[in-house]
Parts: structure tokens; C-alpha cells; sequence
């Protein structure tokens, strides 16, 4: 090409490049095509499994949220009653803690407490008490739609999970509240239409290591 370039009037070889560089450019651009839909799935489904990773790997975030299972805890199989959250394993602790959340406190009680001891693989002789019931809590989780509902169980010595800042002589029936305040107040308002002497506070669910 070069040399036959060479041969021709400068006006025609420049005419003769010009179609060169024409198709060349023509050649690297393709259009743009949608993803079939075959593989539009597959990006999705990708999407939502790498979601899934990351918060797989999110340590002692809370998942206070009725559509966000938890991971399985490998340290503990956590009840329906318990906010749920991804432990973290640490060496010689006492208590495995979430990160910081707000939560809504709908009632209290006065725990009762077993004659077991906490921990120990020990079957005490008198029941606990003083906690709300499972069909409680069920009832209150209609109020808040994809907010989780739990209660605590202080006094039972079989019981491993309690809630920064509330008393383990008491018990509590609450809703995960979320993270920032704004949502947190919003929360506490519609709570109050009714359970009017419901109050807001900041805590972290506690998993008992008994190290």
C-alpha cells in the first residue's frame, strides 16, 4: 500500500487514506446491543449474592429488620425473641457486642429469675419468669411492619443475649428503631399511638462469651 501511495498525485493518495482510516474506525466501533435477558438475570443474581457477601462480612452489624435474615452465627443460634446481629469472635470477652442501634422500648417488667446459674449446662429446678411471650411479641410486630419485635429474656439463666444499659432485673418488649436519630424519633411517635409511655434509647445487643 505504501508503495503504490507513493506512485499516485498527491490528491488521490490522500483520498486513498482517507478510506483507509475510514473503515479502520468503522471496524473497532460495534453498536450497542442490550444484554439478553439470559444474562441480565445473571447479573442480577450476582448483584445479590455480593450483597449478600459483604454483609456476611460486616462484623456485629444488627440486622433489625424483618426481610434481612442473619447469617447463621456460628457462636450462637439466635431465638426468634432475640435481635440477631453477625458476632464477631474475640478472644477473653465477656460479651460479644452489635454495633450501636435505636430501639424503641414498648413495655418493662420485673424479671423473674430461674435458680440456675448462667452459662452452666445446668438444669435449674425453678422456672423464669417475667418475660414477655412469644405471642406478645408477635402481636406488637404487626404495629411495625419490617421493623423487628424482640424481647428479652433476663432471669433465665439459659439465656445469652441481653441489650446495653437494660437492667438483666428487668425485661423488655422493643422494636429495632434503626441507626440515625430522625428515623429512630419517627419510630417512637408511632409507637406512642399505642404504647404511650414507650421511650428511645441507644443500646447494643450483647451475646454472653462467659470468659
Amino acid at each position: 500500500m505504501t508503495i503504490l501511495a507513493a506512485t499516485l498525485c498527491p490528491a488521490l493518495r490522500r483520498a486513498l487514506i482517507s478510506l483507509v482510516l475510514v473503515g479502520c474506525a468503522g471496524a473497532t466501533v460495534a453498536p450497542e446491543r442490550e444484554a439478553p435477558p439470559a444474562a441480565a438475570a445473571a447479573i442480577t443474581d450476582f448483584a445479590t449474592a455480593d450483597a449478600e457477601i459483604l454483609r456476611m462480612l460486616s462484623p456485629n452489624v444488627v440486622c433489625g429488620r424483618v426481610s434481612h435474615a442473619c447469617p447463621k452465627a456460628l457462636v450462637h443460634n439466635f431465638e426468634p425473641n432475640e435481635l440477631p446481629f453477625t458476632p464477631e469472635v474475640q478472644a477473653l470477652r465477656d460479651s460479644l457486642d452489635s454495633l450501636p442501634f435505636y430501639a424503641v422500648i414498648l413495655e418493662t417488667q420485673q424479671a423473674v429469675p430461674d435458680d440456675g446459674n448462667i452459662g452452666l449446662e445446668v438444669e435449674p429446678t425453678r422456672a423464669c419468669g417475667g418475660f414477655f411471650s412469644e405471642v406478645a411479641r408477635l402481636e406488637a410486630q404487626k404495629h411495625f411492619g419490617d421493623l423487628r419485635v424482640f424481647a428479652s429474656h433476663h432471669g433465665c439463666s439459659q439465656s445469652r443475649v441481653g441489650y446495653a444499659g437494660i437492667a438483666r432485673t428487668e425485661n423488655i418488649l422493643a422494636v429495632f428503631a434503626g441507626d440515625s436519630e430522625e428515623q429512630a424519633r419517627a419510630t417512637l411517635e408511632a409507637a406512642r399511638t399505642r404504647w404511650p409511655n414507650a421511650k428511645l434509647v441507644r443500646t447494643q445487643a450483647q451475646l454472653l462469651t462467659f470468659n
